[in-house]
């Protein structure tokens, strides 16, 4: 369990700390999911099964590069909602688990439904990806607030 200073240091000024890092992953676990669920929404369309797979391929690969900065959109941004340790983490597990729950138990046919993301247009099982790779994204960047000078131990 981190401490305190842990959970709130920042590296440099402008740089999230790890408290920060998980208020953005619970806010981005809506926005995001919500996304798929836009995309479900739209029309239904035959998927081209290499395009898609090459779309796989790269928002497994670029979206959780570090060496690519990236802003956060507002209203996946830090603001403090969650200042508790516990309850942070209670929370994006709870938003986790309605996207696994949801995932494991959907008969909807995610490639078939398309919507415009951030990241461009994508298909409503991309989303998905996209909500994993994401989190892989910010795990890094935890790890990185960890391994920095000054971190508290």
């Amino acid at each position: 369990m981190l401490s305190g200073e842990q959970w709130d240091f920042q590296q440099a000024p402008g740089r999230w700390s790890i408290r920060q890092c998980v208020e953005h992953l619970i806010l981005a676990e809506e926005f995001l999911f919500g996304f798929a669920q836009q995309a479900l929404e739209n029309p239904a369309t035959p998927a081209d099964p290499a395009k898609a797979a090459a779309v796989d391929r790269q928002l497994l690969s670029l979206i959780p590069d570090r060496s690519r900065k990236a802003t956060a959109p507002s209203q996946a941004t830090p603001s403090g909602r969650w200042a508790d340790r516990e309850e942070a983490l209670a929370e994006f597990q709870s938003r986790r688990k309605r996207t696994v729950d949801y995932v494991n138990g959907t008969a909807e046919a995610l490639r078939q439904h398309r919507v415009r993301t951030p990241v461009g247009e994508i298909d409503a099982y991309q989303v998905i990806l996209m909500l994993s790779a994401h989190t892989e994204r910010h795990l890094a960047q935890m790890a990185e607030v960890k391994a920095a000078p000054g971190y508290p131990k």
